[in-house]
């Protein structure tokens, strides 16, 4: 609470309210929006090579969305997304044993 309270009003508060509620507060370490978001991307990036553009910036965008909407701190979505990356090694030694 005492975090939340020393954010301050910007020209984004807008959107930051159309997503949260006054009983959510932020999420915790990691964010596993940026996780799952990272290996679902790899995943379609890696099965659909025509979409690998959209994949990355899907994977961009949602890791950007969740600390600069406040759902997340920065480090939450960094550690997301680190813990996101032997899953997605994993999926590829198991898919594609030959290219690893």
């Amino acid at each position: 609470d005492v975090i939340l309270m020393q954010v301050k009003e910007s020209s984004f508060s807008f959107f930051h309210s159309s997503v949260t509620f006054d009983f959510l507060y932020q999420n915790a370490l990691p964010s596993m929006h940026v996780a799952i978001s990272v290996i679902i991307g790899f995943v379609i990036a890696r099965e659909y090579p025509k979409k690998r553009i959209v994949s990355y910036l899907w994977i961009l965008i949602i890791f950007l969305a969740t600390f600069l909407i406040k759902q997340h701190y920065i480090l939450d979505s960094i550690s997301g997304f680190f813990i996101a990356l032997p899953a997605c090694y994993m999926y590829y030694k198991k898919s594609y044993p030959s290219t690893i």
